[in-house]
């Protein structure tokens, strides 16, 4: 086998980075209704979905702030 045929498994930094997070048991309830009923495909896709909304609500702010931070 040539070396030239050899590369490193990991030679891409990842698209995502997994994040813990410690909800109660009422609100993995509601999500899992969710879930069931088929308006999300799972708890990660609900709780992606929830961020990517909280980030667009603030997104005027983040703008500014990420502009004030490259000055």
């Amino acid at each position: 086998m040539a070396m030239s045929n050899i590369r490193q498994l990991r030679d891409k930094t990842p698209e995502s980075e997994k994040v813990t997070l410690n909800l109660g048991f009422v609100d993995l309830g509601r999500i899992d209704l969710l879930v069931q009923e088929g308006f999300y495909s799972n708890r990660s896709d609900f709780i992606r979905t929830a961020i990517r909304n909280q980030l667009d609500s603030h997104g005027e702010v983040v703008a500014r702030s990420i502009e004030r931070h490259t000055m």
